[in-house]
């Protein structure tokens, strides 16, 4: 049976997030440690100790969830884990690739944090905002938003009865609308401080391509395993596409729903959430995905992992 990494994104975020695994050892502290010396400011107490108005803003929530990740993803590969294939929604993929090995956990990290500080800012500058649609299939909530004039488009196919919105607030409230005229059984705003993965990110796209064409070759190589890419929900090997898609995703959907239906024909197939929170083990069973999972966000849950898998 293979075993699939998954690495959850922005949404998934608490305060006290890594808190054990920061306290149970001199590795995943010292990983933070390091990490703080690259970003200058203090992840770890902002993960331990929020507040979460500061933990919930783009800049400081992606590489706190890419911290996380990396630090489970450590923790087991401690214990013994492997793993065959790695995947992550939206900010989660750069922790995918670390994973993978594809890039050091400091090259990751400092591009991440360029990523969120541009789309922070681009938030910031443009305004804008999302919403959940439940109860249509994506490719309903596109066509509605193909209708409304303002800017609104579909941002994330998660699931076939689960879409997300992005765009001005006026073309999301219009949206909004019309979805539920359209059949949404429910339509609720998301907590977010811009309109991610719409065309109001052009902005931090065009310099986030500019950051990653500036940084060395051989600072991702091909990963070692099957990444998948939630620009088209499928696996992607070559550093130069790799390094295309993840400026391309600031502007288009997440692929989730197409991830997933690729996942289902590598099935027997088994995943670890590394990472706060329980969501992409929930959109597997959203997208009646058969696939068996455990979380992997504490050492006791990492023990549990270890005496569970490898048996």
């Amino acid at each position: 049976m293979k075993t699939l990494i998954l690495c959850p994104g922005q949404g998934a975020q608490t305060v006290g997030m890594a808190k054990e695994l920061i306290e149970s050892g001199a590795g995943s502290a010292k990983m933070f440690e390091r990490a703080t010396e690259i970003l200058g400011w203090d992840i770890a107490k902002l993960c331990i100790e929020g507040p979460a108005e500061e933990l919930n803003r783009t800049d400081r929530t992606q590489p706190a969830l890419y911290m996380h990740s990396c630090a489970a993803i450590d923790k087991l590969q401690t214990a013994g884990l492997a793993w065959e294939m790695a995947a992550g929604h939206s900010a989660g993929e750069y922790a995918a690739l670390y994973a993978l090995k594809a890039w050091s956990f400091e090259e990751g990290l400092e591009v991440i944090a360029e990523r969120a500080r541009l789309m922070h800012t681009a938030g910031q500058e443009c305004g804008g905002t999302m919403a959940v649609s439940l109860g249509l299939h994506p490719d309903k909530v596109k066509e509605v938003c193909e209708a409304i004039e303002d800017i609104v488009v579909l941002a994330n196919r998660n699931a076939p009865n689960q879409g997300v919105i992005s765009g001005t607030q006026k073309g999301v409230e219009n949206a909004v609308n019309a979805l539920k005229e359209a059949g949404a059984k429910r339509v609720l705003p998301l907590k977010v401080s811009g309109a991610f993965h719409s065309p109001l990110m052009q902005s931090a796209r065009t310099k986030f391509e500019e950051f990653l064409a500036a940084r060395p070759a051989d600072a991702l190589s091909s990963p070692e395993g099957i990444w998948i890419s939630n620009r088209t929900g499928k696996p992607e090997s070559d550093p130069a596409i790799i390094r295309e898609s993840l400026a391309a995703q600031l502007t288009s959907p997440v692929h989730w729903l197409e991830t997933v239906d690729w996942l289902k024909s590598q099935t027997p197939l088994r995943c670890i959430e590394a990472g706060p929170g329980n969501v992409l083990r929930g959109l597997l069973k959203t997208n009646q995905a058969d696939i068996p999972g455990w979380g992997a966000a504490t050492p006791e849950e990492i023990e549990s992992v270890k005496s569970e898998v490898l048996l």
